[in-house]
Formats: structure tokens, sequence, C-alpha cells
């Protein structure tokens, strides 16, 4: 009976102070094949680097659009008849030395979007 219980302690006091091994998640790469024109692509994975200006660094890219709505039920800003100016729902992101450059509002990926 001694000896089941000294295994059982032994085995109970190695498993409670064993440093465990950090268990790490897997890199998932997602390939997206971009034609010469209009492409739309979903993005199943978070992308890294997330920010545009690092993600199409070289790339010849013109414009990246998403629609990213508020989820507001506001449509009018003080006059019923003026809706809501500059597509507030919609994000742009322009390369470096675009001249609209200035209107970038799109500056981070997410998944699933």
């Amino acid at each position: 009976m001694f000896p089941r219980i000294l295994v059982a302690a032994t085995l109970f006091f190695f498993f409670l102070f064993h440093p465990i091994p950090n268990a790490s998640a897997q890199w998932v790469q997602q390939t997206v094949a971009l034609k010469e024109g209009w492409n739309s692509v979903f993005l199943e994975v978070e992308p890294y680097p997330a920010q545009c200006r690092q993600l199409f660094k070289g790339m010849p890219i013109q414009t990246v659009t998403t629609y990213d709505p508020d989820l507001s039920s506001v449509e009018f800003i003080q006059n019923p008849a003026e809706l809501t100016p500059d597509l507030p729902d919609w994000r742009f992101y322009f390369p470096v030395g675009d001249p609209r450059e200035f209107s970038n509002n799109l500056h981070a990926f997410q998944a699933n979007t």
C-alpha cells in the first residue's frame, strides 16, 4: 500500500511542478492570385503585417477599398435632404505617391473581411 501512495504522490508532484511547454498556434497562409483589373478578395486569415503601407509595399496596387458599415441608423447630418457625404461606410487605401493618398482611411486589415 505504501509504494502505491509514494508513486501516486510522486506523480502528483511531478505533474504539478513540471513545466509544461508553451503551446503555440500554427501560422496559416492564404495566397491570393490577383489578376489585372478589378479583384474581389475575402481574407480568411489575419494578415501579417496588417498595416496596408507595409503589406502593399512594392506592389503595383492602385487602390484598395473595403465596405465597413458603421451599423448606425443615422443617414442624415442636419438636413434630411442631404445624405451623409463622401461614402462614410467605405474605407480606402491609396499607395504612397498617389495624389489621393491624403484621404486614406483604411490603415490595417483584419480577417473575415
